[in-house]
């Protein structure tokens, strides 16, 4: 039987272990999308925690950007990468790390990490296809929405696996739905607790609770319709033989037709620039992940 809602909160209310952003991500959360964040701004911020900056260094002369000169002080970073390239690189390294092993077998977090990382990177091709003004926000959406997830695993395992389960044998079934019935949670729900008590801005926050329905989103349903195509991309490229449905309907998502609007866009034109991203993804993955 599902806990009640006045259970969840009470198992949330009673978490003494959760883990907390580094400053350097939670700071630098807070100034995304912020036109008039200066690099002197975030050198300040980085320079509070050497370990993350030299880990920066590393990634912006690996192959992920194949730079032609070596880069290796901050400040050059800044200018040759910018802010919203370190923003990613420095929320995707906490991340990772924060939330980097499980003990449940069915749910692999390089795997889940992988998918984030892909939507992150599909919702940036997904943005500049539809000539969207996002300023970061779409990449730093796509790796938070599903971190739910997280919750789910460590604060509510049995019941987590129970879903994962079901959903394994029944992929076709609505993962929402099984969450609901089986937790009395989803983990868009979960996610938007851990995003509030992260203090994680709004636009994300409202992102992770309506990323599989940006039709109730009211705010910026921009954002959360982008962030919905590339979640159901990125779980189609990861796994083809579960979710090829879900793939061949995405024209009739609303996701898909508000984007469009009156405007005429071809999907078959998405998928060239989302195959081209995928190979980048794989870099930036083997970075984040691998290394």
């Amino acid at each position: 039987m599902a806990y009640s809602k006045v259970e969840i909160a009470k198992i949330l209310s009673g978490i003494d272990n959760l883990p907390t952003l580094p400053m350097v991500a939670s700071e630098l959360l807070k100034m995304l999308g912020n036109l008039n964040v200066s690099m002197s701004n975030i050198s300040k911020i980085m320079n509070n925690d050497p370990a993350i900056t030299a880990k920066v260094l590393k990634i912006a002369n690996s192959a992920y950007y194949s730079l032609r000169k070596k880069v290796d002080t901050l400040r050059m970073a800044l200018v040759v990468l910018g802010i919203n390239e370190i923003t990613n690189i420095i929320v995707s390294l906490s991340l990772v790390k924060l939330f980097s092993s499980s003990n449940n077998s069915l749910f692999d977090h390089s795997l889940f990490w992988k998918h984030n990382i892909y939507t992150a990177h599909f919702s940036k091709a997904i943005s500049k296809f539809f000539k969207l003004p996002f300023h970061g926000e779409e990449f730093t959406a796509g790796l938070m929405h599903d971190i739910g997830k997280i919750i789910l695993d460590q604060f509510f395992h049995n019941d987590f696996i129970q879903c994962l389960t079901i959903q394994n044998m029944s992929p076709e079934m609505d993962p929402l739905d099984l969450e609901s019935e089986i937790i009395g949670a989803t983990h868009q729900e979960l996610g938007l607790w851990l995003a509030e008590v992260w203090k994680i801005p709004e636009n994300i926050r409202q992102v992770i609770k309506f990323h599989h329905t940006p039709e109730l989103d009211d705010l910026n349903n921009n954002l959360s319709s982008v962030i919905c195509l590339a979640n159901i991309w990125a779980n189609y490229t990861v796994t083809p033989e579960l979710l090829q449905r879900d793939f061949d309907n995405i024209k009739d998502s609303f996701a898909w037709k508000h984007l469009c609007k009156d405007c005429f866009y071809e999907l078959e034109d998405l998928s060239t620039m989302i195959d081209v991203e995928i190979e980048t993804s794989n870099t930036f993955i083997s970075q984040m992940i691998n290394d």
